[in-house]
């Protein structure tokens, strides 16, 4: 379960303030003339903290794109520094979800997954299928090292709530944490990488969770999530990916299994 740290942004910003070094998400969004020499450096280090902060991910992605237009973003992906930034920094625009109320009860959480649980699953299955999360964005990941790639699956899939952390229910947690798996497996279902990293056990992708009750104590509702078989359409990607310095071995390892005869 994700471990949501209240108020963490203010602490990182107001540390940022006192030792007198620049906060890159606040520098890079009040930018407003992007060139190569500025913009791409900022947003290097913007994706590093991203990537590195011991905070909730869903709290500092939703600190870097509230109030961002998509002209701009596109903007700051134009004059990123590699194309593996730009893509990625589009990815993660692109799989931003709607944010999740901060409270509600037991009995509300119970009406979400147990009469209309799939309208839920329904929803971000479409949100995670949107024709702008292109094939060419999700294979972002296979540019990144194994431990990057299960931490950006994480700042993809995960989300936040409308108010705040502060005053949040437990029920509202417990929607956020079946929100961030719903969203994760949608995304491992489009990616190779994700789906090859659960195979060698490097990631978590339950193929079923259950809705916990906390304050009432109702009985769990199992949500099941499904999972993609691999199959014969999956190997002209796993063939693409032998010659990759992080994944080549499991892909041939995944080869291997499903008994494709790969010729050197």
């Amino acid at each position: 379960m994700t471990i949501f740290i209240s108020s963490g942004l203010r602490q990182v910003h107001a540390q940022t303030a006192e030792s007198g070094t620049l906060d890159p998400i606040h520098e890079l969004k009040k930018q407003k003339v992007h060139s190569r020499d500025t913009t791409g450096p900022l947003l290097t280090q913007v994706l590093n903290e991203l990537m590195s902060s011991g905070y909730s991910p869903g709290q500092l992605k939703q600190q870097l794109f509230v109030g961002m237009s998509a002209a701009k973003v596109h903007d700051i992906a134009t004059m990123a520094t590699t194309e593996r930034e730009s893509k990625l920094l589009l990815l993660l625009y692109h799989s931003r979800p709607g944010l999740v109320p901060h409270f509600i009860t037991d009995s509300g959480l119970k009406s979400i997954f147990e009469r209309h649980g799939n309208q839920f699953l329904a929803k971000y299955h479409k949100q995670m299928n949107r024709d702008v999360i292109t094939d060419d964005l999700v294979e972002v990941l296979e540019l990144y090292s194994p431990a990057n790639a299960v931490v950006i699956s994480s700042l993809c899939a995960s989300a936040w709530y409308h108010n705040g952390p502060r005053g949040v229910s437990y029920a509202s947690e417990r929607l956020l944490e079946m929100t961030y798996y719903v969203r994760q497996n949608e995304l491992a279902k489009r990616s190779l990488v994700l789906r090859l990293l659960k195979e060698e056990g490097m990631i978590y992708l339950p193929t079923q969770v259950n809705v916990i009750y906390d304050w009432s104590g109702h009985k769990p509702t199992p949500i099941k999530l499904g999972v993609k078989e691999w199959a014969t359409d999956d190997i002209a990607g796993l063939e693409r990916l032998l010659d990759n310095p992080y994944y080549g071995w499991m892909a041939r390892r995944q080869l291997d299994r499903m008994q494709v005869i790969v010729e050197i």
